[in-house]
């Protein structure tokens, strides 16, 4: 009777070990939000704040709502941005839509950009 239940649960111990982990989103708001340069972020960020200041890496998806929205380094995934002065100055890895006032994209994209603004800076 003892052998069963021993099989029974390095079976299932062998089954839960190879379940794949999924990373939990991160969700910051306030007046002023930042992302320090040492910073990763390893799933999706999602951000709302007068002054939005993402000097870190993101792994995932990030999404913000911003008066002044700046992306200085690596986004792995998509990024999506509704504000009002965006300026997007690190790579990303996946499509990218803002909707701003004054847009400025100055590096690489490896996906499709989608712009709606009042005027769009492509460096």
């Amino acid at each position: 009777m003892k052998l069963p239940l021993c099989l029974g649960i390095v079976v299932a111990s062998m089954l839960f070990a190879f379940v794949p982990t999924v990373d939990a989103a991160v969700v910051r708001s306030g007046e002023s939000v930042a992302l320090a340069k040492e910073s990763v972020v390893p799933g999706d960020f999602y951000v709302a704040g007068n002054n939005v200041h993402i000097l870190g890496d993101v792994e995932g998806d990030i999404y913000v709502v911003g008066g002044a929205v700046t992306l200085q380094r690596m986004v792995k995934g998509d990024v999506v941005v509704l504000g009002g002065t965006v300026a997007l100055n690190g790579p990303v890895g996946d499509d990218v839509r803002i909707m701003g006032g004054r847009v400025t994209v100055a590096s690489a994209v490896v996906g499709d950009v989608v712009v709606v603004g009042g005027s769009l800076i492509v460096v």
